[in-house]
């Protein structure tokens, strides 16, 4: 929002919390409406309305409160950037900057293109806690997994895998109820692995833990396609995979998803519509779903 005045950012991130409002898509929706209004695409909604601009903090505020109480604009910008394009119409779709709904967090998949293999394919959208593959983009390693090296955060090459490795991996924290940060530490499977024999007295190797975090991911993917998700719904925004940053390491750098979408999915043991192939899910022990995937590929 080009806010640089840090006591009101402060100030916002606390309201978020006392409201209980997350803070990336909050702040990407009052983007959004920043944006409108610049294109003119969003007039005040009433008089008491504030004079949302890029910069000016105290519009920013405002509007924080206005969402919590579904208010004037806010009521416009609470159900996020998504809704909020519907009712406004074309062209706010072009920067509605969500995936599946959910707003992108800002770890740009111009700069992190393993980040843009994630946002597109995670269960919950643009969620960077699917796999904080971008960890690995800061230089972070992971021998367990086999990544002995830094990767170059900008070429696409290997980054379906690493997507799939991590959000395999990503996938045990939430039922073990770990924070998924401490990851960045340089915690892999091996570790994690005893720590989980030693407090529940199993026996696990690492792979029977990651094979866990699949079928969880898997699991997840089948109730999105109960509910309607298909391979369409595998994308990102068209100014992130078509508009360059412009400066920086990632000045041109612009993710190609056509060309890793089909490499993700053969990974995942999907067909080429991001349906689970009935093998995978028999592997998975998931049985009683490979009927499921097949209904769903004859829609």
């Amino acid at each position: 929002c080009l806010n640089d005045h840090l006591e009101s950012i402060l100030a916002a991130n606390d309201l978020c919390n006392r409201y209980g409002l997350d803070t990336i898509s909050t702040s990407s929706a009052i983007a959004f409406a920043m944006e409108a209004r610049e294109k003119g695409l969003l007039p005040r909604l009433s008089p008491s309305d504030p004079n949302l601009g890029w910069g000016n903090h105290r519009a920013m505020i405002e509007t924080i409160h206005l969402i919590a109480r579904r208010q004037g604009l806010g009521d416009l910008l609470a159900d996020g950037v998504r809704a909020a394009a519907e009712r406004i119409g074309p062209p706010s779709h072009d920067f509605a900057i969500h995936a599946k709904g959910l707003e992108i967090a800002y770890h740009d998949p111009r700069a992190f293109t393993c980040m843009a293999v994630n946002y597109a394919t995670a269960n919950r959208g643009g969620c960077h806690l699917e796999s904080l593959s971008y960890f690995l983009g800061y230089g972070l390693i992971m021998p367990d997994l086999g990544y002995q090296e830094p990767l170059d955060p900008h070429r696409m090459e290997g980054k379906a895998k690493l997507c799939y490795d991590l959000q395999n991996y990503m996938a045990v924290y939430n039922p073990l109820g770990m924070c998924k940060f401490i990851f960045r530490s340089g915690l892999g499977p091996n570790l994690l692995t005893y720590w989980v024999n030693q407090v529940t007295g199993w026996e696990l190797e690492s792979g029977e833990l990651l094979h866990l975090g699949e079928r969880l991911f898997n699991l997840k993917r089948m109730i999105n396609l109960r509910l309607g998700i298909r391979r369409r719904h595998d994308g990102l925004p068209r100014r992130l995979l078509t508009q360059q940053r412009g400066s920086g390491a990632a000045a041109t750098s612009l993710p190609d998803l056509d060309r890793v979408l089909p490499e993700y999915y053969a990974l995942r043991g999907w067909d080429e519509e991001g349906i689970p192939l009935p093998e995978r899910l028999r592997h998975l022990q998931l049985d009683e779903l490979a009927l499921s995937a097949k209904t769903y590929r004859e829609d």
